[in-house]
């Protein structure tokens, strides 16, 4: 669809955006970050602008385009909060942060594919490896009076022939619940959908579970910076026995580099 999008944008108006996403991209390696801010917010409108004039070509095609373009920007600005967070130390904070670049490449990965995708969903997971968080809350409830969110009907309705995930002109369709039954449960997981839902002793104040994180955060603060991590087993002899402990060893590879032209 980016390709789509680039192949639709021959008016002035519209050619200037392109100019401004390479440059919306470049303050990213810069770490400039008050400069992401304000250009995502004019990125933001301007695509909206180029979305209306496209409804009104009845181009839906070059409008859905414009769905994926927001999210590509929405993944530098996120992945921007990112790093603001890891150089306060807030490491805690920046969990969340990163689940939010996760979720928008995941999403991303389902209208593209591309080197530079694949890079980056592997680029991202690595780093939540570096986290402690391995258990998380799930609920079991029912729901009721779901509507879908392009045409308001009840999803059931035969009139509404819209699928969630599917984008209608420059809108994805998504589920809509308006009202919750009953909760039935919360269960701990290991893979829940939503990894924000993390699970922590109230007295679990030790900032040493961080320490991998602050010892590689002069990497991390280099965008899309890629490494290897590696678990060494050393072997260590207690009382005559020998054990082994583990000890995991991060090493810098190369920058990732990701533009509008390479994400498709």
């Amino acid at each position: 669809m980016i390709k789509e999008f680039l192949l639709n944008i021959k008016s002035s108006e519209f050619k200037k955006i392109k100019k401004d996403l390479d440059e919306y991209c470049m303050l990213l390696y810069k770490l400039d970050f008050c400069n992401i801010e304000e250009d995502y917010k004019k990125l933001i409108q301007s695509l909206e602008s180029i979305k209306n004039f496209t409804i009104k070509e009845n181009n839906e095609t070059f409008a859905n385009s414009t769905f994926v373009v927001k999210l590509y920007i929405s993944l530098i600005y996120e992945y921007s909060k990112f790093l603001q967070e890891i150089k306060k130390d807030n490491f805690r904070g920046s969990w969340n942060c990163l689940q939010d670049c996760i979720d928008i490449i995941d999403l991303y990965s389902k209208y593209e594919s591309s080197k530079s995708i694949k890079e980056l969903i592997n680029y991202f997971e690595k780093i939540e490896r570096l986290y402690p968080y391995k258990v998380f809350s799930s609920i079991e409830a029912k729901f009721s009076n779901i509507t879908c969110s392009i045409c308001g009907r009840d999803i059931l309705d035969t009139l509404c022939n819209h699928r969630a995930g599917e984008i209608y002109f420059g809108e994805m369709c998504h589920e809509v619940i308006n009202k919750i039954e009953r909760l039935d449960a919360v269960a701990l997981v290991t893979s829940p959908q939503d990894k924000r839902c993390i699970v922590e002793l109230v007295e679990d104040s030790n900032e040493e579970k961080f320490n991998l994180l602050k010892g590689i955060k002069s990497l991390l603060l280099i965008p899309l910076n890629d490494f290897i991590i590696k678990k060494i087993n050393k072997p260590k002899v207690v009382n005559t026995k020998i054990i082994t402990k583990g000890k995991l060893v991060v090493t810098p590879t190369y920058q990732i580099k990701i533009s509008i032209n390479n994400m498709y």
